[in-house]
C-alpha cells in the first residue's frame, strides 16, 4: 500500500490510517489526495487477492481516474500506476471526459477506444433491444427472489 500510495504522490496518510480493511483513509486523504489514496487502496487490495489466490477477476472499471482536478503531474502518475499496476489479463475500463492523456501513453496507444455521444445512456437506442435480447434471461436470473 505505502508503495502504490508513494507512486500517486500521496503523503498526507500514516501507516495507521490503512493497516487493517476496516480502516477508513477518507478521513484524512482530502481534496486531490483522496481520489489517488482510494486508487491506491483499491490497486492494493486487489493485488493482494490475486497473489493469495486463484480467483478469475471481472473487469475493472474505473471511472473519472482525474477526479478532483488534479495538476498535471499527479494526472500522468494516476496514468501511469493504473497502466503499470494492472492485473495481467485483466481488462481495464477507463471512463473519462477527456482522452488527451490516452493519445499519449504509449501503453495505451492499441487500446480500444469508445465515444460516447448519447448523454446519460451507452447504447443507442437501435442497439437497446438486441443487446436486452442477449441479456434478458440473464438479468431476470440475477434479479430473481430467492424462493
Amino acid at each position: 500500500m505505502k508503495e502504490f500510495l508513494n507512486s500517486l504522490n500521496v503523503g498526507v496518510l500514516s501507516e495507521d490510517d490503512y493497516k487493517t480493511l476496516d480502516r477508513q483513509i477518507k478521513n484524512n486523504a482530502l481534496g486531490s489526495d483522496l481520489p489517488r489514496a482510494l486508487l491506491a487502496q483499491y490497486f492494493a487490495f486487489l493485488s493482494t487477492i490475486n497473489e493469495f489466490n486463484t480467483v478469475v477477476f471481472c473487469p475493472m472499471l474505473i471511472d473519472s481516474p482525474f477526479q478532483q482536478e488534479q495538476d498535471p503531474a499527479n494526472r500522468k502518475a494516476i496514468l501511469d500506476f493504473i497502466v503499470s499496476k494492472k492485473l495481467d489479463n485483466q481488462q481495464m475500463i477507463l471512463a473519462t471526459v477527456s482522452v488527451d492523456e490516452f493519445s499519449d501513453n504509449s501503453e495505451l496507444e492499441n487500446a480500444t477506444r469508445h465515444e460516447l455521444d448519447n448523454k446519460l445512456s451507452v447504447l443507442t437506442n437501435d442497439q437497446y433491444m438486441s443487446v436486452l435480447t442477449d441479456i434478458e434471461e440473464m438479468h431476470s436470473q440475477t434479479l430473481a427472489t430467492p424462493e
